[in-house]
């Protein structure tokens, strides 16, 4: 019995050291999203010029991003598109101040300014989220094999102590 609450301790400790790596990894993952995101708004903008509130339906209703819920929220009130936008992303958890801060900025000059104001926009906001996924990457890199040797070291003293 003391053996298989020593091996529940080891994967316990294992599986904690996994899960911050895979935050780290899904961080990245959502800057990828969030770059797409962009991407298809500035597609749409350059090619049908929909409305702000005809965007924001086009991409809540794509499955590409789910992940994004601030889409969604943002899509529920289409009369007043920047309050909702900055409700949105204030309120969506998982996103660091650095992103909230790029897409605060980007819901002030969607549908604000003409469309060449709007791409450039678009086109500095994937800019900084380019950096901010590389360094994330970096980082996720660097830590992850971090975390998940801690984890199982961790495991392991646990188990050398308590045996």
């Amino acid at each position: 019995m003391k053996l298989f609450g020593l091996l529940l301790l080891l994967i316990a400790a294992v599986s904690c050291g996994c899960h911050a790596a895979d935050g780290l990894r899904k961080r990245v993952i959502r800057l990828q999203q969030l770059r797409r995101m962009l991407n298809a708004i500035t597609i749409h903008l350059r090619y049908t010029l929909p409305t702000v509130q005809d965007l924001l339906k086009l991409l809540s209703e794509d499955p590409d991003y789910t992940a994004l819920p601030f889409l969604y929220q943002a899509a529920a009130d289409p009369s007043d598109f920047p309050a909702a936008w900055q409700k949105a992303i204030s309120e969506s958890h998982g996103l660091s101040h650095e992103e909230v801060t790029l897409l605060h900025r980007l819901g002030h000059t969607l549908g604000t300014t003409d469309l060449e104001g709007q791409l450039s926009a678009l086109a500095l906001c994937d800019q900084q989220l380019a950096a901010l996924q590389q360094k994330a990457a970096a980082h996720a890199d660097s830590h992850g094999t971090l975390y998940r040797t801690m984890g199982v070291l961790t495991g392991l003293f646990l188990v050398i102590l308590l045996f």
